[in-house]
């Protein structure tokens, strides 16, 4: 059923999104409040249609990531002590996992931990700080595709400063802001281009799929 975007409509939208948060949007259309709504409903669309393609991504990297760590401390890696040493955070994150699982009546295993583990775990483990101990012999298994995709030569720095990049935007949705003045044209290619350094094919089912592309094109005047 359309909507009537009266001017009371407007006012109680505005009012339950609250004006603080809503003045970017009221800005960024000269004043306009009923653009500003148009924006703003836009910006959910191309905002939720983004959980494709970063979906696709931190899948990826997860299980890339629980490979390599496989390979040197066992496939029981989060309960290894060796492993939960390197870094308070991965012990934290870890039993915090195990504790989501256990209230959600979910056995406690490492599939179940390596899936319910935070898109932000995993680009931590791109850190400076573990480069020797993991990435200089797992980089190259990890991302492959690097110089063949992006044309240059793969360095722990390189990957790691581009997920971070990536863990920033998927913030900024997963916290409902604004992200309509970003070049999300940009955005969609980096992360379409970050799949395709793990995996063949990815990059290409992802798009195959999405609606990004179109909702980029649509956005409002």
């Amino acid at each position: 059923m359309p909507f009537s975007y009266s001017s009371a409509s407007i006012v109680n939208l505005e009012t339950a999104l609250s004006i603080d948060r809503f003045f970017s949007y009221v800005a960024a259309s000269g004043g306009d409040r009923r653009r500003a709504i148009a924006l703003y409903e836009w910006n959910s669309q191309v905002s939720a249609a983004f959980y494709v393609p970063l979906q696709a991504v931190e899948v990826a990297l997860r299980n890339v990531c629980h490979r390599e760590l496989s390979s040197i401390w066992g496939n029981a890696w989060p309960d290894s002590h060796a492993f939960q040493v390197l870094d308070r955070l991965f012990s934290r994150s870890i039993g915090d996992a195990k504790k989501r699982l256990v209230r959600l009546g979910v056995k406690a295993d490492t599939p179940h931990i390596v899936a319910e583990l935070s898109f932000g775990f995993w680009t931590t483990l791109l850190a400076r700080r573990f480069e020797h101990i993991l990435w200089s012999p797992a980089l190259r298994r990890a991302f492959p595709r690097v110089k063949m995709v992006s044309g240059v030569k793969p360095s722990r720095r390189f990957v790691a400063d581009r997920f971070d990049y990536l863990r920033v935007f998927r913030n900024r949705i997963a916290h409902h802001e604004p992200i309509f003045a970003r070049d999300l044209a940009a955005d969609y290619a980096s992360l379409l281009e970050v799949a395709a350094w793990m995996f063949p094919d990815v990059a290409e089912w992802t798009d195959s799929f999405s609606a990004c592309v179109a909702l980029i094109k649509a956005k409002p005047s």
